[in-house]
């Protein structure tokens, strides 16, 4: 149906053109296109579709379960109310009436826990049966952002007592304009026992709260700590109890954020950048061997926000603004990020080891799709297309390109080599 969609597409463009009523800008903007439609953006040369026809639509989190145990389907954010899509179909629903403040889904059991605004406790529906359920009573302002791998636990975290209540931000928050001042507890709720329990405490606004994707006792989360300047990302064991910092600072103004898990379920993945704003990387942790990586990133191809395809094979970025921390000229784009060289089986633990990205253009954005509502580009189930969300005349669409052709297309002539040199 897809490939349909973009041969019909192809033909329409070809004939506009003979007619001599072809577009002439760089590429073709939804609103110029039949809502559900294709078309092609000429920079990088690749088609994109409108995955879902109503506008206001954005994708969630990067790092949030957003698609259905049998990936089929994928929920998004409606404004402040959930929606449902199904991918090869496009046709999309209203799954939940806000407002919400947060969302966690269980890929398992096709479920979705969910807190509302002014509302202190924590609800679960089901996806199928489209029925919801009060499961506990939860803190003022208490929001959730993940589901461990058996189904057992749900984590969320909420404001300490000693902090001023309010709007705050979360992986899988709805869209807010939250600071990160305040301290925060991380907790988790026993679905099965129905209890709570604190699990730690902040001197900041976690964010980016997620356990692992294979291990289900075993999570991180990103915590920008008064006291340990530069140490950031935080992995917790919870059978252990154990709290260690992904990455321990070395140099001053150094920073860890955005992290996501590899889809082995043991790789922490994260922006590394030394000093902040200067040299770029993406890095990653093996949280049972304690392996580490770097892969050096070219200024205008550094991202956001990244996500991992479902084999660990690739990852795509949602790229940047110019204010953004790069302050790149040209890193208005989705990209995908193929390794250079194949990742051993047994990396060394003693020292850091070194690969590179081939950068390849999947779409182009501008800088309003920065401001506010983020791209926030994920890969779907099937490894075929990525999904994420563009803002075009005041309004958010969730898009989606295709990456098989992309794959053999040319690299970014920018990016840097084997070496790591430009």
């Amino acid at each position: 149906m897809r490939e349909l969609f973009s041969h019909l597409a192809a033909i329409s463009l070809a004939l506009l053109s003979l007619t001599g009523h072809a577009q002439s800008s760089a590429s073709v903007s939804p609103s110029a296109a039949t809502q559900g439609s294709s078309w092609l953006d000429e920079k990088p040369g690749h088609y994109v579709n409108q995955l879902i026809a109503e506008a206001g639509a954005s994708t969630l989190d990067y790092g949030a379960n957003a698609f259905t145990s049998d990936g089929l389907q994928m929920i998004y954010w409606e404004h402040r109310n959930l929606g449902i899509v199904t991918l090869k179909t496009r046709e999309a629903r209203l799954l939940l009436r806000g407002p919400l403040t947060s969302v966690a889904l269980d890929t398992n059991r096709s479920e979705v826990y969910f807190t509302r605004r002014g509302e202190n406790h924590l609800f679960r529906l089901d996806i199928q049966s489209g029925q919801s359920v009060i499961l506990a009573k939860l803190p003022q302002d208490a929001i959730v952002s993940s589901v461990n791998f058996d189904s057992t636990l749900v984590v969320g975290w909420y404001p300490s007592t000693n902090s001023v209540s309010g709007s705050h931000s979360g992986s899988t928050s709805a869209p807010s304009s939250g600071n990160d001042s305040q301290p925060g507890e991380i907790f988790v709720y026993a679905p099965r026992r129905d209890r709570i329990h604190v699990i730690a405490q902040t001197g900041a606004e976690p964010q980016q709260i997620s356990f692992s994707p294979r291990i289900p006792n075993l999570m991180f989360y990103v915590a920008y700590d008064p006291s340990r300047p530069g140490n950031t990302v935080w992995m917790l064991n919870l059978d252990s109890a154990v709290t260690i910092s992904v990455q321990p600072a070395v140099m001053t103004h150094e920073i860890a954020q955005h992290s996501f898990w590899g889809a082995d379920g043991t790789t922490i993945w994260y922006d590394l950048q030394r000093p902040e704003g200067e040299d770029f990387y993406l890095a990653t942790f093996n949280s049972q061997t304690g392996a580490r990586m770097l892969y050096p990133l070219a200024r205008n191809d550094w991202s956001v926000h990244y996500s991992i395809a479902p084999e660990d094979l690739e990852l795509c970025g949602d790229g940047s603004s110019k204010k953004d921390q790069a302050h790149a000229n040209d890193g208005n784009w989705i990209d995908l990020f193929v390794a250079r060289k194949p990742i051993p089986d047994h990396l060394s633990s003693n020292l850091i080891n070194v690969n590179s990205f081939r950068v390849i253009r999947l779409a182009s954005l501008t800088e309003e799709d920065y401001e506010g509502t983020k791209p926030n580009a994920r890969f779907t189930p099937d490894h075929q297309y990525v999904i994420f969300t563009s803002v075009r005349d005041g309004s958010s669409h969730v898009l989606e390109v295709e990456v098989r052709h992309a794959r053999s297309g040319p690299s970014n002539p920018g990016s840097f080599d084997s070496s790591g040199k430009e």
